[in-house]
Parts: structure tokens; sequence; C-alpha cells
């Protein structure tokens, strides 16, 4: 009975692909390409002078590009999986008036980890099948995105549905509210089980917009669960000016696995940001930022921490192919109950983006603040990521990167570090597979997290269409 449903849930995989490909066969049969029409953006001295990251469109016409610096505060919606801002849509052939199917794939995962002080080794391995879901309607100049990752996957010989599975969900609307005033609001939920890391969405990179994403790779020893919910307020004063103001709720939540010593934690994050930007050429733009945030953790006892933090940021387009951004200042920390934790603190980050021709492109990030990175803490932390990928031929993208974390304060605290590698060959249209090898090594205050090293081979198929970018 077991193998019958996992070779029906094959069967299913591939007969979806099989249509998808006769269906986009057909599309670009009967529809002629456009793209050497289209104009150039502004300040562009060669089209497409960039390195193409995943779904994106080798073919894409020079103008579909976006142009201008990134706005930290601008409240952008927010593609699923991997947290990039979501510029366009899918250019699937399956899709039914709004609603569309944006990609199939599947995914095996071996891991091999290593706690610390123990001699012996876990190994595991898992199969998903995941396939994405969208629903995209636009109405009276205003947006609602619906987007799912539903995944089946297979574990220890067992088939677990979504239930018992990891699940992906967010759900965005930017209305336009008059000329000037709009409003965007999010939520995203997330809910990790099994550990099913994915090494190339450890920091997921768009080289086409100077977009990056710095997401969770810490090691959970138990089950995961987080929903934040975020709208933006934004007015434009002027063509140039604009203020915002963007409230957020977090919630997460840790259970132990049934392996483990008995624990539960939950934590809670409220969150009030005022900002002012103003563009002073339509590639630069600078502002002034204000935010007061909450933060409590819950295990046995309570523990809270507040921070009132003060920055000014600066956002640059720097040629075709090249952003960068940073924001930096202070940020007072009240404390209830945390020792050797309190006072003025850097706070800040930034971005580099960016590719050379249309070979190397190369990214690096780096944040402080406090964030659930797959574990509850009211700690604030420092992420720097960086990656690099190399366009080998037509067919054959290479990426690399590494990644490193620490909470700040005294000893106990949580850290991690990680570095991967990972190639992708598209066999034809939109279809590739992919293979990636990635090393994890953390050091743990918390029974949410384990302390150890972890090496996770990952290789799959995937087939995803191109993104369609804005005119």
């Amino acid at each position: 009975m077991q193998k019958n449903r996992i070779l029906a849930s094959l069967l299913s995989l591939i007969m979806m692909v099989a249509a998808a490909i006769s269906a986009e066969a057909q599309q670009s049969s009967s529809s002629g390409s456009s793209a050497g029409t289209e104009p150039k953006p502004a300040g562009a001295t060669s089209p497409g002078s960039v390195v193409l990251g995943s779904g994106q469109d080798e073919n894409a016409a020079p103008g579909s590009s976006p142009v201008g610096p990134v706005d930290p505060y601008s409240g952008k919606l927010k593609e699923v999986g991997t947290g990039l801002p979501l510029f366009g849509t899918s250019t699937t052939p399956l899709r039914w008036g709004d609603f569309s199917i944006s990609r199939f794939e599947y995914v095996g995962l071996h891991s091999d980890s290593e706690l610390n002080g123990a001699n012996t080794h876990t190994t595991s391995d898992i199969s998903l099948f995941r396939t994405g879901l969208m629903f995209d309607h636009t109405f009276w100049k205003s947006r609602i995105v619906l987007q799912y990752l539903p995944q089946l996957a297979i574990f220890q010989g067992q088939v677990h549905a979504n239930a018992n599975s990891n699940n992906t969900f967010t759900v965005g609307t930017n209305f336009a509210l008059t000329p000037r005033l709009s409003l965007t609001v999010q939520d995203a939920f997330v809910q990790a089980r099994e550990n099913q890391l994915i090494p190339e969405n450890f920091m997921a990179t768009n080289w086409a917009a100077g977009a990056v994403s710095q997401n969770s790779f810490l090691n959970t020893n138990g089950d995961f669960l987080s929903n934040t919910a975020s709208a933006t307020l934004q007015y434009a004063f002027s063509p140039r000016t604009s203020f915002a103001v963007s409230p957020s709720y977090s919630y997460a939540r840790m259970n132990s696995s049934s392996t483990s010593p008995q624990f539960d934690t939950d934590g809670q994050v409220y969150q009030v940001t005022v900002s002012v930007s103003h563009a002073l050429t339509p590639y630069r733009r600078v502002g002034i930022a204000e935010s007061y945030s909450y933060a409590r953790q819950f295990s046995v006892t309570a523990i809270d921490a507040r921070y009132s933090t003060t920055t000014l940021f600066y956002s640059e387009q720097l040629s075709p192919s090249w952003w960068v951004s940073g924001n930096a200042g202070a940020s007072y920390q009240s404390n209830s109950n945390i020792a050797g934790l309190g006072g003025w603190a850097f706070s800040g980050g930034g971005s580099l983006t960016g590719s050379i021709s249309r070979i190397v492109g190369l990214s690096v990030a780096y944040t402080r603040g406090v964030a659930f990175n797959n574990y509850i803490s009211i700690r604030q932390s420092d992420r720097l990521d960086g990656t690099i990928g190399l366009h080998l031929g037509p067919r054959v993208m290479w990426n690399n990167g590494g990644g490193y974390f620490r909470e700040t304060g005294a000893n106990p605290r949580t850290s991690g570090k990680y570095a991967t590698s990972g190639f992708s060959y598209n066999l034809f249209g939109n279809i590739s597979c992919f293979a990636a090898y990635s090393h994890v090594f953390q050091t743990s205050n918390t029974q949410q997290l384990v302390s150890g090293k972890q090496n996770i081979v990952e290789f799959g198929v995937r087939w995803q269409p191109s993104i369609l970018l804005p005119r």
C-alpha cells in the first residue's frame, strides 16, 4: 500500500509536468516575441547585462527590469518561499483567470548530523514534491496576492501531506487609496518540521533587481511555527518625498519533538516604524526612520525587552546592474531580567548586489536586529551573508555562498555559520536539474536548537517559468 501511494504520487507529478510542457510549447508556437522592440531602461548601456538567477528570463526585454534604488520601507509584496520582493508574476501557461500554478519540483535531501560531544552520526533522507500556487487579482489599481507552497514529503518510509510537513503561505494586498496614498497589508505563515532546510534559500538573491533576502538556516530541535502580520501606510508628499508608517506583529512557537526533552516556548514581537524618505535623483534615495519594538519570550518564565531605534538610510542604483543600500543608527534597549544586556548599541545593516557582464553576480548583506531565525529569542543578533553566481554557459549556473550569525551580548549565546555550493543545468524550456552541498555548524544556548554540525546534499528537478517583470 505504501509503495502504491508513492508510485501514484510520482506518476501524478510526471503527468502534471508533461501537461505543463505541452501547454507551454503550444503557447510558444502560437505567439511571437516582441522583446526586441522594448525600450531600454533609463541609464542602461547594454540590454540584459545581469547574471540571471532562478526563474529569470534570459530573453526578457531590457525594459522589463525594475529600475531605481531599493526602498527598505516601501512595503513591497513578498514572494513566498524566498522572501524576495514580488516584482511581477509568473509567465506560466497553467493559468486560469487569476489563479495559476507557477512551478513543480522534486527535491531530494540527504542530511548527516553530528551533535557536539557525540561520536555518532545521524542521517536522514527526505523526498519532497512541491508546487507553487498563486491567486493574483488586480482591481481599481489595487492588487491582492495569495501564495501557497503545498508539498508532499516522504520521510522514513512514510508519506506526509502538508498537515505533517512544512507549510508556507503568504497573503498580501496593495490598495491604491488615492493617487498619493497607498496601503500594503501582508501576512506570512511558516511551519517548519523535520528540519527541511533548502540550501539555495539560505540567502535568496534577485540580481536583476538588486534585492536580497536573508532566510533561516539554523537547525531546530523540534517543530517551529511563526506568523508575521504587517501593514505599511505610505503617503507621497511629492514625487520625490514620501512618509510611511509600518506596524507589524510576529508570533512564534517552538515545540520539542517526541525524541527530545520536552519543552515549549513562544514569543511575540510588536513593532512600529515611522520613516521619511527623499529621492535626491531617480537613482539615489536617503531617509530617516524611527522604530519602537517590544519583544517577549516565554518558556518557564517570561523575559521581555524594549528597543527604541533611530537610523539613517541610503540606497542607490549605481549602474544598470549594481545596487547598494545601507542604514546606520543607534538602538536603546531596556530589559526586565536579562543580565548583561541593555543600554545603547549600534543598529544597522546594508547590502551590495550586482553583476559583471552576464558572467559573474555578487551579493553581500549584513543586518543587526531582533528576528526569529528558526528559534525564539529577544536578543539582538548580527547576520552576514555573501554569495557569488557564475554563469558558466547558456545552460549552467554555479552558485556559492556562506553566512555567519551570532547573538549579541555575553556568553552563553547562539551562533552559527554555513557554506554552500550548487549547480543548476537547464535541460530544455523551463525545466532544469540542480544539485547543491552545504555545511552548517552551530552552537546553541537554548533547547530550541541543536549544537553541532550538519552536512546537507540537495538534488532535484524543477519546472519554473520565468517571471514577468512590470514595464
